[in-house]
């Protein structure tokens, strides 16, 4: 009898998306409260949807010295792994730079950045 021979293959999608989340008078902002946030519009990549949340005084007592940034997925029930870029961009000279990258995150977690 002739052995079988079986190959699977896996390869995960991978979907690139950007979003711009323009944040005026940010000193104006400063003060609103830990754990208070200003979210940005929803915004969709590959059918899910997103948005930004962005606490001006920190996300908790213990981030409270800095800003915390998440990407929040609005999709209810959606299974998606997640990363991101956070990149900042000069008033001045219109070029960003790039100031924390997460790695992927399992399904149904926060991606946060402090």
């Amino acid at each position: 009898m002739a052995a079988t021979r079986t190959l699977l293959t896996c390869i995960p999608m991978k979907t690139q998306g950007s979003h711009v989340f323009r944040i005026f008078g940010y000193s104006q902002h400063k003060g609103i409260g830990v754990g208070k946030f200003i979210r940005s519009g929803a915004f969709s990549v590959e059918g899910h949807d997103c948005a930004i949340r962005f606490y001006p005084d920190g996300f908790s007592q213990g981030s409270s010295h800095c800003i915390s940034v998440y990407l929040e997925l609005l999709s209810k029930d959606a299974k998606v792994h997640s990363s991101c870029v956070l990149s900042l961009i000069n008033q001045s000279t219109g070029l960003s730079s790039p100031v924390h990258k997460t790695g992927p995150s399992l399904p149904g977690s926060s991606t946060q950045t402090t």
